[in-house]
């Protein structure tokens, strides 16, 4: 609206106005088609309303058989009863009121008998009155209350567009003043996060080392818009509720490659381990509730699965950790231990998994050392595994 085409602008000035002009000349009430639709129901109808009026008076008050006086004899006999039974004496306040509105009931047909009058004049200003309310009410909504409405959203825009070129200074400035702000708290910011990626990528290469990555490159890159950038007329597309940054991982596995966007270079295995090593570097406080690693210790053994089973216990402190894994010596920290097989019956294959009890547990990390024959030693030297990685866990 700000900067809506001038003559449009114009255009829509003058249809506000009209509009304005034409309900406001109305002045149309809340409620005042209802009452005189009632007004002119009285008018149409004096002769039988003088009628009724005059019969329901001579009922309830004028006549010798009036209600009212067949109700006073009535109540004598109750005030009587009440001297010798205290159970009439409980009507005896319920019949004075009772009185009262009959009396009252009777006082009001005899003055609305009185003054119905019929006036020729004054339906015609009805019906005239009703014909205008009704024209504009249908031309803006249907009813009064819509046409109020409309009355107040046209003038709240009217004025809208009379303040609108000083509005749009007030708000330009508004908006140079927040955006200053907000460059400023965004280049804090910034320089925050290219600190923090410097220690975070010399920890995590530090720890790739641990995991048989040593060979392997990572790099955090913190892009930001330049100065010209911020002021162009598109700066507005850099600008986020987190800052102007774009961060993104690179790694490289292998040495002579240059390291590319995480998503595109990293094999299932390197993935696995480096997000095991992006975790547990990046402590992040079990805000995730769970963590899967599918076979992150592909193409290790020994010392560095020993090392990955480690991290995986480490991070299992804080979260949920499921690891698939052929490796005994990360088999051998898990707090649970399930065995998942595969098996084909009439030529259908299904999938069967179940938690390893204690003895078990040591048959399946004796087959993981031994292979399909296990021995006694492999038996004793799972055991011996288990209860030393026990230990160890303890003090990860």
């Amino acid at each position: 609206m700000l900067q809506q085409d001038e003559a449009e602008k114009l255009q829509l000035l003058d249809i506000l106005k009209f509009q304005v002009n034409e309900i406001t000349a109305v002045n149309l009430k809340p409620g005042e088609d209802d009452e005189l639709e009632e007004e002119r129901r009285r008018l149409n109808n004096v002769e039988k309303l003088s009628t009724l009026s005059e019969d329901a008076y001579t009922l309830l008050y004028e006549s010798d058989e009036s209600t009212l006086t067949t109700f006073d004899k009535a109540a004598k006999k109750i005030e009587e009863l009440a001297e010798y039974d205290s159970r009439f004496g409980e009507y005896l306040e319920q019949i004075i009121s009772a009185r009262a509105v009959i009396e009252d009931l009777g006082f009001t047909t005899r003055d609305f008998r009185q003054h119905l009058e019929f006036s020729p004049e004054r339906l015609d200003e009805i019906e005239t009155r009703l014909a205008e309310i009704a024209r504009v009410s249908r031309k803006y909504g249907g009813t009064v209350e819509t046409a109020l409405s409309h009355l107040a959203e046209s003038r709240q825009r009217l004025e809208n567009i009379e303040t609108a070129e000083f509005r749009e200074a007030e708000l330009r400035k508004v908006i140079a003043e927040r955006r200053s702000v907000y460059l400023k708290i965004a280049g804090e910011l910034h320089e925050k996060r290219v600190a923090a990626a410097r220690k975070f990528e010399k920890d995590v290469t530090a720890n790739l080392k641990a995991v048989a990555l040593e060979k392997a490159r990572f790099e955090v890159r913190v892009e930001s818009p330049d100065g010209t950038a911020l002021k162009s007329n598109d700066a507005d597309r850099f600008l986020t509720a987190k800052g102007y940054d774009r961060v993104e991982f690179y790694f490289s596995a292998n040495p002579g490659e240059s390291p590319k966007p995480l998503g595109r270079v990293a094999s299932g295995g390197e993935a696995s381990r480096l997000m095991l090593i992006l975790k547990t570097t990046g402590k992040t406080g079990g805000m995730e509730k769970s963590a899967v690693f599918d076979e992150v210790d592909t193409g290790i053994g020994g010392r560095v699965a020993q090392a990955v089973g480690q991290k995986l216990k480490q991070l299992s402190a804080s979260q949920q950790v499921l690891c698939v894994t052929h490796q005994p010596q990360v088999a051998s920290l898990a707090d649970r231990h399930f065995a998942i097989e595969k098996r084909v019956e009439k030529n259908r294959t299904s999938i069967a998994v179940h938690e390893l009890s204690a003895e078990e547990r040591v048959e399946e990390v004796a087959r993981m050392l031994a292979g399909e024959k296990i021995t006694d030693a492999a038996r004793q030297n799972a055991r011996e595994m288990i209860e030393h990685q026990k230990a160890v866990a303890e003090t990860v």
